[in-house]
């Protein structure tokens, strides 16, 4: 039987970009019960990802010249993401880690649902803090 695209568990996006979809890719194992919206790519190429975990609704925008920028912990985000990183699945990571820090991840057992902060826990040449 050939594969039919309405069987598929999420929406396919011919036009997304392949960093944006590792990233949900790797964030969806990271974190299996977060809520993800997607918006965009828009005329610029840049994709919104509304995320929902709890009470927790950060964003995540991404433009292909600067990656990721991670906005959070919301419902109000400010103007500026309080990270950028340009590597996918270091952006989904660091994003699981500030959400544990902001006290979502949580299992219903209290266990985290994140895997753990490696323990150099160092700045990689990936990224940028922004102030």
């Amino acid at each position: 039987m050939p594969f039919d695209v309405a069987e598929t568990p999420l929406p396919l996006h011919v036009r997304m970009p392949v960093a944006v979809m590792a990233f949900l890719g790797h964030l969806s194992r990271l974190i299996p019960s977060v809520r993800i919206a997607v918006d965009g790519p828009d005329r610029a190429g840049a994709c919104w990802i509304d995320l929902t975990l709890g009470e927790l609704s950060p964003a995540v925008e991404w433009q292909a010249e600067t990656g990721f920028g991670i906005y959070g912990p919301g419902p109000i985000l400010p103007e500026r993401p309080k990270l950028l990183l340009a590597c996918p699945q270091a952006a989904a990571l660091r994003l699981s880690r500030m959400l544990r820090s902001w006290g979502g991840a949580q299992r219903p057992g209290g266990d985290r649902a994140v895997s753990p902060a490696p323990a150099s826990g160092g700045a990689g040449a990936d990224h940028t803090e922004l102030p």
